[in-house]
């Protein structure tokens, strides 16, 4: 005769699949923002603009790519808006 699992086991599994699945969430947020943080923008303007750097502020520092090198540098007022200046 055979017999099945007692429900506490199909209880306790199904609990572990959810308490695994909610730390890989957190984790890939976690990841998800680190690459974000690190961002470099294609050009001037887009570093310190919508739609991916709309928080940016006066004075931000900011990163945008010139010739296939990086440039660091802080948002100021100029061409129509922020832009990202050395």
């Amino acid at each position: 005769m055979l017999s099945s699992p007692p429900i506490y086991h199909t209880r306790n599994t199904l609990l572990n699949f959810l308490l695994a699945m909610k730390f890989f969430a957190i984790i890939s947020i976690i990841v998800a923002a680190a690459i974000g943080v690190g961002a470099v923008a294609p050009d001037a303007d887009s570093a310190c603009r919508c739609p991916n750097n709309c928080s940016h502020k006066f004075g931000d520092s900011c990163k945008f790519k010139d010739n296939g090198n990086t440039i660091q540098g802080a948002c100021i007022n100029g061409n129509g808006g922020l832009t990202c200046a050395t």
